[in-house]
């Protein structure tokens, strides 16, 4: 399984609800293109942040001066 990280980031667990809820904790999160190109997310633990946050690519999009075609590369930081 071969992802490619976006970024690692500190998030309320029910993010989804407009409301913040009193005794809620942040939870790391790594954002993530997966092999068949959806950008996921899922809870992990702290070690695994350090870790994800080493793997943490650039999008960088590119345009051919020669015949202005548009390319996406990732880049490791």
């Amino acid at each position: 399984m071969a992802i490619t990280v976006v970024s690692v980031a500190k998030s309320y667990s029910n993010r989804g609800n407009h409301v913040h809820r009193q005794g809620t904790k942040k939870r790391w999160y790594p954002y993530y293109i997966d092999d068949d190109g959806k950008f996921r997310t899922r809870r992990i633990n702290a070690l695994e942040a350090l870790y994800y946050r080493g793997k943490k690519t650039h999008r960088y999009k590119f345009v051919c001066s020669e015949c202005g075609g548009l390319s996406l590369a990732f880049v490791s930081c």
